[in-house]
């Protein structure tokens, strides 16, 4: 099974929540915390990140381009329509951009 946290609340996830057959842990959540709000974290607590398979961890893993195009999908899926691979025209290399 997968999960796909997207809640704005810090490490609501833990081991209650997340078990073995948890293989995917997308953890969308970008909590700031602390009290210069400088340091972040995500909706699973750390406690729980060697519970599933694989987990993208946060900070780190989801960036703001990478969280809007995922709940993007997530929508086009939950309205049933047809979602498009994603398709690259070209790419730039570091020799283009010297």
């Amino acid at each position: 099974a997968t999960v796909v946290s997207a809640a704005s609340a810090p490490e609501i996830l833990n081991a209650r929540h997340l078990s073995k057959k948890h293989e995917i842990v997308v953890d969308v959540g970008f909590c700031p915390v602390g009290k210069d709000l400088k340091s972040a974290v995500g909706n699973v607590c750390r406690s729980a990140y060697s519970i599933p398979s694989r987990l993208t961890e946060t900070p780190g893993c989801m960036g703001p381009l990478a969280m809007s195009v995922l709940i993007e999908r997530l929508l086009q899926r939950a309205a049933e329509v047809e979602v498009q691979p994603w398709t690259y025209s070209s790419v730039l290399s570091l020799k283009t951009l010297q």
